[in-house]
């Protein structure tokens, strides 16, 4: 079944990076939904005249919507809607993923550009907090060239909450490029989590602390034995790419775990859950992806819990 995605726009590169990853990630048959809210517009020669300041907003988001179709593939220009809105973005566009009852959406990381418009910091945040569908935060890659000869790769954190279940069905409807690779990843903690006690300082001298300290570690390694099955085990629920790489059960802090992750093997988008369970919980109101969407290096897809 065809998908709705609606992309904010902004004019600004990171805007138009944007829609290039919301193509990339989707099929032709999908509609892609443009978003603009053009800025507020003082015209000297014409002091206030409501009807120049309406043209001068049209016809610049005219010219937004031109760049935005221009970067398109051929194919993709026609099924295309474009929707210029009158509010605040962080408040229209979410507003317009209702209305227009999209999919999903993306947003540029920042909007720093000709219109000096920040979609994130303030609007990007606002939205992946406010909105109801998942949300595409989108960063350049380091480069394009080299992203298209390495191939794309995405690295999904799940914690078997409803919402890392929520981004597994959406992975499996989104299109994925030639050549992609996906990873799977879960965090548990680290076995010296915390202070470590004064019993296993003493381990070394003392018999029964000695036991004690080789069942916890056989304890810890079952955990990660049980997460590592239930990663392979999801693989054969996900799209190909997803299929064949080894699964990371990693130890520590889930947010800087999965940044960890995500640069060590060169990731161009991570895919997580808001509002879940366990190490990997505290999403979207919380540290966990707060740290994520700020700190990461690449683009993050935030898909939240289900509501009801």
């Amino acid at each position: 079944m065809s998908m709705k995605i609606l992309v904010g726009l902004d004019g600004s590169p990171c805007g138009y990076e944007a829609l290039r990853q919301a193509a990339m990630l989707s099929d032709e048959s999908d509609l892609l939904v443009l978003y603009f809210s053009p800025p507020e517009v003082r015209l000297r020669d014409h002091g206030g005249d409501p009807q120049w300041v309406q043209r001068a907003r049209e016809a610049l988001a005219e010219q937004i919507f031109k760049q935005a179709r221009d970067q398109l593939p051929q194919a993709r220009r026609d099924n295309v809607k474009t929707v210029v809105d009158n509010q605040p973005p962080q408040i229209g566009l979410p507003a317009t993923a209702e209305a227009e009852a999209v999919d999903w959406m993306a947003v540029g990381a920042r909007g720093l550009g000709p219109l000096k418009r920040v979609l994130l910091g303030s609007v990007s945040t606002a939205v992946v907090h406010t909105a109801r569908v998942p949300v595409l935060v989108a960063r350049s890659p380091k480069g394009v060239a080299s992203q298209a000869a390495r191939g794309f790769t995405a690295l999904l954190a799940y914690d078997e909450s409803p919402a890392a279940e929520a981004a597994v069905k959406l992975l499996g409807r989104l299109h994925w490029p030639e050549h992609a690779t996906g990873y799977v990843m879960t965090v548990i903690e680290s076995l010296l989590a915390g202070d470590v006690p004064d019993w296993l300082r003493e381990a070394a001298r003392d018999a029964q602390s000695e036991a004690m300290a080789r069942a916890w570690v056989e304890e810890h390694e079952e955990e990660k034995r049980q997460k590592l099955a239930m990663l392979q085990s999801l693989q054969q629920r996900l799209p190909q790419p997803f299929a064949s790489q080894q699964p990371i059960v990693a130890e520590g802090h889930a947010a800087k775990a999965i940044l960890d992750v995500a640069e060590g093997q060169h990731i161009d988008l991570i895919v997580m859950g808001a509002r879940g369970l366990g190490p990997l919980g505290r999403l979207l109101i919380g540290s966990t992806s707060d740290k994520v969407l700020h700190h990461a290096g690449c683009s993050v897809l935030i898909v939240r819990q289900p509501e009801g």
